[in-house]
């Protein structure tokens, strides 16, 4: 079942995310429709980005949001 989506649609994950993995994330992202998609991986990072790698999480939430 794909999924259409009306709305620009932005993943951020990390590289050594065992709750979620990158690789299903990246499956989703595929199987979606959206007018914009992207993906963007932070090296070294778990599952929660925002305190393993907060600087690198905000300039990400500064990039969509602008």
């Amino acid at each position: 079942m794909e999924m259409d989506y009306k709305v620009p649609v932005y993943f951020i994950a990390g590289s050594e995310d065992w709750i979620c993995p990158i690789e299903l994330i990246e499956q989703y992202k595929n199987k979606i429709s959206a007018p914009k998609k992207s993906f963007t991986i932070l090296e070294g990072c778990g599952h929660p980005l925002q305190y393993e790698s907060p600087k690198e999480f905000a300039a990400f939430v500064r990039r969509v949001l602008k």
